[in-house]
């Protein structure tokens, strides 16, 4: 059989901003074309099964046009007898429903939403899905239990035939991103599987690098301007156990980042050799241009909507300009008098990276202080919460998702 395996494919994503807009409208049909691509070479390389590791859709209250846009692609491989794997990720999951958008893509015919974790008591059952010999197994998002269900799904697993779907990526806590999962659980699995199809990452990941079983292949499309790495789909051939990976970059609308120092003491001199410089560049139609513009000066003064403009009259399909100070260096007299929310305090209010937070540096260090809190609690849920509402309040308009 030939197995191909996407992730995160975040369909009817809109950015912030009016829905109205050009830009709006264009990047929500991006995330479509992104996923019929996908489907046009499973269709084209004779693929058997089509895996969806989670974050099919981009929110869990979906429109109608974005059901009937999903349903018109997915007719398209139900239509080639491929069959369909889906679970659910984090943007998918409902809490207060039995049934989410992506599970009631159940009830069409190849279509199959599995989920194989069922709670026993205190415990937990795991049961397979069968296609031709191999068992697959559907782990829907977990959040921060993450590394004791697949632990517990480890220790349950009979023979090596297995296939796993979950929607989650190395992480070892490095970094506070929720739903990851520690490469000593991952290695419970080695010899136990014959592939694990993660996601949750918008980068290609693979683990371990001699002899990999574990496999994220990235979304399909930047779901952040900001995003960087490769993104695609994996196809696995269980003949040959031979595992591919086709990169999408080519096809995903054009990026271009534009670094520019400001020299000059006057704007009018600024704007003139900023656009003699980006008149050099070669820039597609309909591209993404994102421009950040490094300054000395708190006062130096910058036309933001005027640059984005004259971006725009070239062709560039949306423009992100953005003012930053350069890195200014800041000691403390004798910090080891200082308490650590004195020395947090100090940061917020000397460094540049924190100049939209000065004025309200208090409420700033309380967010974070409820930010470390939940964090040791593992609570994901009022984490983000407070990150949400730490935006609001500081940069009020000025919030946009996608910067």
């Amino acid at each position: 059989m030939k197995i191909l395996h996407c992730s995160d494919l975040h369909l009817g994503r809109r950015p912030a901003g009016s829905p109205d807009s050009l830009y709006s409208k264009e990047r929500y049909k991006d995330f479509f074309k992104a996923f019929e691509y996908v489907i046009s070479e499973a269709i084209e390389k004779g693929v058997d099964i089509f895996i969806v590791s989670g974050d099919f859709f981009d929110k869990k209250d979906i429109s109608p046009k974005n059901l009937e846009d999903a349903q018109s692609l997915i007719k398209k491989l139900i239509d080639r007898k491929i069959k369909v794997l889906l679970i659910e990720g984090n943007h998918d999951r409902t809490f207060f429903q039995e049934k989410s958008w992506v599970s009631f893509f159940d009830s069409f015919e190849n279509v199959f939403f599995i989920d194989s974790v069922k709670r026993t008591g205190n415990s937990y059952e795991f049961i397979p899905f069968h296609i031709e010999g191999i068992d697959f197994y559907g782990i829907n998002y977990f959040g921060s239990n993450t590394d004791e269900i697949l632990a517990l799904l480890a220790e349950n697993l009979k023979g090596n035939k297995n296939f796993i779907v979950t929607h989650t990526c190395i992480g070892n806590g490095e970094d506070f991103f929720p739903g990851l999962v520690k490469s000593e659980t991952l290695d419970l699995f080695k010899d136990r599987v014959i592939y694990i199809a993660g996601g949750h990452i918008h980068s290609k990941k693979i683990y371990p690098s001699d002899s990999p079983f574990f496999f994220v292949p990235g979304s399909l499309e930047y779901w952040d301007i900001a995003e960087s790495g490769e993104k695609g789909f994996f196809i696995l051939d269980t003949s040959s156990k031979k595992v591919e990976y086709f990169s999408v970059l080519e096809r995903i609308r054009k990026k271009i980042r534009m670094d520019y120092t400001v020299n000059e003491k006057f704007s009018g001199e600024f704007e003139g050799k900023l656009f003699a410089e980006i008149d050099k560049k070669e820039i597609p139609n309909g591209c993404l241009f994102v421009l950040n513009i490094l300054t000395d000066s708190y006062d130096f003064s910058v036309d933001v909507k005027k640059i984005e403009n004259y971006l725009m009259e070239k062709g560039v399909l949306k423009a992100f300009v953005s003012v930053k100070r350069k890195t200014e260096n800041f000691e403390f007299k004798d910090y080891s008098k200082l308490s650590e929310e004195e020395v947090i305090g100090e940061i917020i209010k000397n460094s540049s990276e924190w100049v939209k937070y000065r004025e309200k540096s208090k409420e700033t260090l309380r967010a974070l202080k409820m930010m470390k809190n939940y964090q040791q609690r593992n609570d994901e849920e009022s984490f983000i919460e407070e990150i949400d509402s730490l935006f609001e309040r500081i940069l009020g308009d000025e919030k946009n998702d996608n910067r």
